[in-house]
């Protein structure tokens, strides 16, 4: 009997040691990954728990991409390039081409999310060993912060975060030329990567390498000046809108003389709100803190400096997806930080043992803090009351009332709607004061930006009082057809 069960585990053992030999357990975790974020965004669109901000702002753009079309996006009434610069999504317009519809747009994100963890795997082998890495890479995978990016719809910001651990791990392997490229495709992700490029700026200047120093702190600078004081506003047709940072001063120039000349005033707003002190927490605890080990945490200066220096509370709360683009930096920094600190130890077996019970803890705590009552992940999947394993009869019978709006008209719907509709030349929200071919209403969805069923329901009487013509009325859907004149 002892036998037979020291011959399973010795087969157990040898099964998970395979898996990571030759790099295989990364591929697998990733693929996880992968499927794992893909199903939870896709069936979170398909229960109506989307909004048309963003997706459908997004998938609108993303279309008129693939037509040629100026994105003029009608969700906001605003260009999609006069709030942020985001030029890469233009890449991504073929595919509308074969599919124009907003999962495309999940499945991208799915992805991009996921295969940060090679890069950051790759850096850790180098460092701590195959399955140290391997944890390490789970842990990113299971972050929260991952975790959240994905669940509030699609954001420009996902697409960043490979570009950041590839970078990162580029400047550790010397390979200067993908460091750039990886640079150049992290600028067209969105405006305020350039600030993320300057900390990398300021990594290099700390690890000596002068030349890739001044040319990232200056191509960052230079892209952010020209972006938010040229680009944008030629779009949006006003100054940028975003630069909201009274505690430092009126402007950019004011602000870097405050951080630079009030340190301890700095550190005193960084940290002068609850919301922020949990929030810069919750960013650490995954990785117990020690990626403040390593001069790689100066990458993430910057963005921290960015969220909760800012006037904008949403930027200092856990539950949105401003967490993504420091989740590889935190990983990268805190597998350099074990490293260091593991000097410290002495005889190899010692070292190797306390590097993977530090690794393991890091998975542990990662999925600890998403299951918590408090985790901002359940609290949201709450607030939408999702059903991850079934597919509900209302929404069968919402794709139902879907299908039967032409996409050459245009469409007023309630918000959780509308990115099922945004694949169209006009598409907007419930107004009282706009009139379209059709509006659409479901039951039981969330009717934010509206205050409320009565204001939904004051909205249809009206157009039915205008001749707006009931098409389909079933479980709570509600179709008006604009009467053909």
């Amino acid at each position: 009997m002892v036998k037979n069960s020291t011959n399973v585990v010795a087969r157990f053992v040898g099964k998970v040691q395979s898996l990571y030999r030759n790099d295989r357990a990364i591929w697998l975790i990733t693929a996880l990954g992968v499927v794992a974020y893909t199903y939870l965004s896709l069936i979170r669109h398909w229960q109506f728990a989307s909004n048309g901000y963003d997706l459908g702002i997004f998938d609108q753009a993303l279309w008129k991409y693939s037509q040629f079309l100026s994105p003029e996006i009608t969700v906001h009434g605003k260009h999609i390039l006069g709030e942020h610069f985001h030029p890469i999504l233009i890449l991504f317009a073929p595919l509308y081409w074969l599919i124009p519809r907003a999962e495309v747009l999940l499945v991208i994100q799915a992805v991009a999310l996921s295969v940060a963890a090679f890069p950051i795997y790759f850096f850790a082998k180098s460092r701590l060993g195959k399955l140290p890495a391997t944890l390490l890479s789970l842990t990113y995978l299971s972050y929260w912060g991952i975790q959240i990016t994905n669940s509030y719809d699609f954001h420009e910001v996902s697409l960043a975060v490979p570009f950041i651990a590839w970078a990162l791990y580029a400047i550790d392997t010397k390979r200067w030329t993908q460091y750039y490229v990886a640079a150049f495709f992290l600028l067209l992700c969105k405006e305020n990567m350039s600030v993320l490029l300057i900390g990398m700026g300021l990594y290099l200047a700390l690890i000596q390498q002068w030349r890739h120093a001044v040319v990232s702190i200056v191509a960052g600078v230079v892209w952010f000046g020209v972006v938010i004081g040229v680009v944008i506003p030629h779009f949006a047709g006003e100054s940028y809108e975003f630069w909201k940072y009274s505690k430092l001063g009126s402007g950019p120039g004011e602000a870097l003389m405050t951080l630079v000349t009030k340190p301890l005033y700095t550190l005193g707003v960084l940290v002068d709100a609850v919301p922020k002190r949990e929030t810069l927490a919750l960013l650490g605890l995954p990785f117990f803190f020690l990626f403040a080990a390593s001069p790689l945490a100066v990458v993430g200066v910057p963005l921290i400096l960015e969220r909760f220096l800012s006037d904008t509370e949403n930027l200092w709360v856990a539950n949105y997806h401003y967490n993504a683009t420091i989740a590889p930096v935190l990983a990268i920094a805190a597998a350099d930080g074990i490293s260091r600190l593991s000097r410290y130890i002495s005889g190899t077996r010692a070292r190797e043992y306390a590097i993977l019970a530090v690794t393991a803890g890091f998975v542990l705590t990662s999925i600890f803090v998403t299951i918590s009552e408090e985790s901002p992940l359940l609290a949201y999947a709450r607030a939408k009351k999702l059903q991850l394993f079934t597919i509900r009869e209302r929404d069968t019978i919402g794709r139902q009332a879907i299908s039967l709006i032409p996409r050459e008209a245009s469409v007023s719907a309630q918000d959780p709607i509308v990115p099922h509709l945004s694949a169209r030349k006009e598409v907007y929200g419930l107004k009282l004061s706009l009139q379209t071919d059709y509006y659409i209403r479901g039951g039981g969805l969330n009717t934010w930006p509206l205050p409320g069923e009565d204001e939904i329901n004051a909205i249809f009487a009206e157009r039915e009082a205008e001749g707006y013509e009931r098409i389909f009325d079933q479980a709570g859907w509600v179709i008006l057809k604009k009467p053909t004149k």
